[in-house]
């Protein structure tokens, strides 16, 4: 027999898997027209298919994000060191005194 638990009580679990290249790059690219990060778009093509297949009840709903809402910059490529150092070098200096006083 299969039970649910209420999404309130469904941890997330790491999981790794060997799948082919094609496939690995397929998920990337359709994650990435999504807007989605490859996990939200994996466990959501997932749970639905699950629903579809009768092994989810139809009447589920996916955790969504349990971290405190999506961050800043999730899905996106990380950048280059080189672009980091830039980035830190345009920043404004926070060491010189804000009303010009020592």
């Amino acid at each position: 027999m299969i039970t649910f638990q209420t999404a309130t009580t469904v941890p997330r679990k790491n999981a790794g898997y060997r799948l082919d290249e094609r496939c690995i790059e397929a998920i990337k690219e359709l994650a990435n027209r999504t807007g989605k990060s490859i996990n939200e778009y994996l466990e959501d093509l997932i749970f639905q298919h699950g629903k579809i297949n009768g092994v989810i009840p139809p009447e589920a709903e996916p955790l969504g994000e349990t971290r405190g809402g999506t961050r800043k910059g999730a899905g996106k490529k990380a950048k280059s060191a080189d672009a980091q150092k830039d980035d830190r070098a345009s920043a404004p200096n926070n060491d010189s005194p804000v009303d010009g006083n020592e």
